[in-house]
């Protein structure tokens, strides 16, 4: 008898690699960062003007009657403005006459006031035979005191009440009959007169187009 021996082979299973799953990273967003931003706090702002301009108001006032106390004045306001102190072509360049009468109510310290009328005079017209500059065309000249830089300059023929204090030397304005009294011009009080002197000098950047 024979035997008939199998030999059963173990079957050996096929692996399949499977391809790896792709693993998932999440994309950061970037937050905005503000490390590297400019530091604003301690800037200061310096920006040197160009040029520079001369604000000069002068004049003398006449007191009456002489001695006091004081019913009418009467003289002259000078407005002068100088671009980088050029007085020989001066860019704003016109007179007042004034004139006025006392006034009641005046400001806590002052002694006399008046109602002031402004009259905007024509130039004087040159003697014969003076000779005349005519300024060249790259300097710029204001035609009318209204082209004048000093701000809240009285207009032709305005009347504003101004009162003088001894003790402080300053003419007070009453700021546009508002009874608020406001400094207005440096005077001195000299032998029934006053005299009137302003001087400033502040940055500028030129006279524009317009």
């Amino acid at each position: 008898m024979f035997w008939i021996l199998l030999a059963c082979t173990e079957k050996t299973a096929e692996v399949v690699e499977l391809p790896e799953e792709e693993e998932y990273i999440e994309e950061e967003v970037a937050e905005p960062s503000f490390e590297d931003a400019p530091n604003t706090e301690d800037v200061v702002f310096d920006e040197v003007p160009p040029q520079m301009l001369h604000l000069v108001h002068s004049g003398i006032w006449n007191l009456a009657p002489i001695a006091g106390p004081y019913t009418t004045m009467f003289g002259e306001l000078n407005i002068q403005e100088q671009i980088n102190g050029n007085g020989i072509f001066p860019y704003c360049d016109f007179t007042f006459a004034v004139t006025g009468h006392e006034i009641d109510s005046l400001c806590p310290t002052c002694d006399f006031g008046f109602a002031i009328e402004f009259f905007v005079q024509e130039p004087v017209p040159p003697e014969e035979g003076e000779e005349v500059l005519e300024a060249p065309e790259e300097i710029p000249i204001a035609e009318s005191i209204e082209d004048c830089f000093t701000p809240e300059l009285p207009d032709h023929q305005e009347t504003r009440v101004l009162a003088y204090s001894i003790a402080d030397e300053m003419l007070y304005f009453d700021y546009f009959n508002t009874g608020i009294w406001v400094p207005w011009y440096p005077a001195t009080f000299i032998h029934d007169t006053l005299e009137v002197y302003y001087y400033e000098e502040i940055g500028f950047y030129g006279v524009g187009d317009d």
